[in-house]
């Protein structure tokens, strides 16, 4: 390349990688090799964490919203919920996704993508749904997943009509204080004549906290007012009153948080109790922080404590 042209080059592409800067792309690299320039891709997203629930064929929540770190465990370069789910699997079903999970590669019949051949080991012909953000996925396990999703993966309970329908509330994780009031909405997803997808109220289906049956309904809206005494998680599902209507479980976690100034309650081995400075967040993944409020037993005081499922630094100043 004669000299005055490549000069030429080198100041065009270096004309080109000011003007995309300026319009706001991050990540790039340069690199220099014998005075040639050109611009290397940002290096993909090589782990994410998400919250895995999976449902089996009789309803019942095998895993609740469980933190996952997704690799490309399956080795497609992209990261899927395929991946999630293995890897939820490998850490939570006995004998891992060899024994619990397992996939179809359409690769082999000429086609893209994959489908569900096995769930939380429960085989049954492939009537399994996915959702992702409380929204049924178009793509199934093939679809991918960033940071903060919301995986679903459930066994239909229906095997002869499939008419189990995706039912979710409005929030899948609040934080609220002791006693103070909030409303979920469940709905569920339904199918209009021209394949559309749209919303409707689940009516009057009766409410569980932590597996046990409230005196608690939605009302004809889906609507249903709550509130709890005792501190820490409630894991909320809904169960339908009629017997045709056939739910995928819906799930909202609920943390019950100290207010500042709320007393633990005493550790009978030691006596200590404590006093919130700084609540704890669940949604922030913040620790709080504590004083002793009450140490009859002259106990030794702890670094830290867990009250209410949630981390909490004591400060002994």
């Amino acid at each position: 390349m004669k000299a005055g042209l490549k000069k030429l080059l080198v100041f065009v592409l270096a004309a080109v990688l000011m003007i995309t800067t300026a319009g706001g792309f991050s990540g790039s690299k340069k690199v220099f090799a014998d005075q040639d320039m050109m611009l290397i891709a940002p290096a993909p997203t090589t782990s994410v964490k998400v919250y895995v629930t999976i449902i089996d064929g009789n309803g019942k929540i095998q895993l609740e919203q469980a933190a996952t770190d997704v690799t490309d465990i399956d080795k497609d370069g992209v990261l899927t919920i395929n991946d999630a789910l293995i890897i939820a699997h490998d850490n939570n079903y006995p004998g891992g996704a060899d024994a619990g999970y397992a996939y179809v590669d359409a690769a082999q019949y000429g086609y893209t993508g994959y489908s569900l051949s096995k769930l939380w080991g429960i085989e049954n012909g492939g009537s399994y749904g996915v959702g992702k953000n409380s929204l049924l996925s178009d793509i199934g396990i093939a679809d991918t997943v960033e940071d903060g999703d919301f995986v679903d993966a459930y066994c239909f309970q229906d095997l002869v009509k499939w008419s189990d329908k995706y039912s979710r509330f409005n929030n899948r994780l609040i934080e609220v204080n002791r006693k103070e009031a909030f409303k979920l909405k469940l709905t569920y997803l339904a199918y209009g004549s021209d394949y559309s997808i749209y919303e409707k109220p689940v009516k009057n289906a009766v409410i569980i906290d932590n597996g046990s049956k409230l005196d608690k309904k939605v009302n004809k809206k889906g609507v249903v007012k709550l509130s709890f005494n005792t501190i820490g998680r409630h894991v909320i599902t809904a169960e339908s009153t009629r017997k045709k209507t056939v739910l995928v479980t819906p799930i909202c976690e609920v943390w019950v948080v100290p207010n500042k100034g709320n007393l633990t309650s005493v550790d009978k081995e030691t006596g200590l109790q404590y006093k919130v400075v700084v609540p704890a967040s669940k949604i922030n993944d913040t620790i709080g922080e504590v004083v002793v409020y009450k140490n009859d037993n002259n106990a030794e005081v702890p670094d830290t404590i867990v009250f209410g499922g949630l981390t909490y630094k004591v400060n002994k100043e």
